[in-house]
């Protein structure tokens, strides 16, 4: 099992305020071999599915009425 650590920074509507958060996304053996023999070289394809994993846990990242917050990737990297 893989894991990345994903650096988010969350603002949220009353707040002018950032918050940042840490979260750890763990990519099962088989989804990295696939992403690898299908794109050997790029990292965007692992970025693209942690990303795709961390919307589903913590929501759409678009402001949105009854959540009231926006947050975007700052980093994403993967834990040695």
């Amino acid at each position: 099992m893989k894991t990345y650590i994903v650096y988010t920074s969350h603002q949220f509507e009353n707040d002018k305020k950032r918050a940042e958060h840490v979260h750890r996304v763990s990519m099962p053996m088989d989804k990295y071999r696939e992403l690898k023999k299908k794109y050997p070289t790029s990292r965007w394809a692992f970025h693209s599915w942690v990303e795709k994993q961390l919307t589903k846990r913590i929501g759409q990242r678009d402001w949105s009425l009854d959540k009231g917050h926006y947050w975007y990737v700052k980093s994403c990297k993967l834990e040695r």
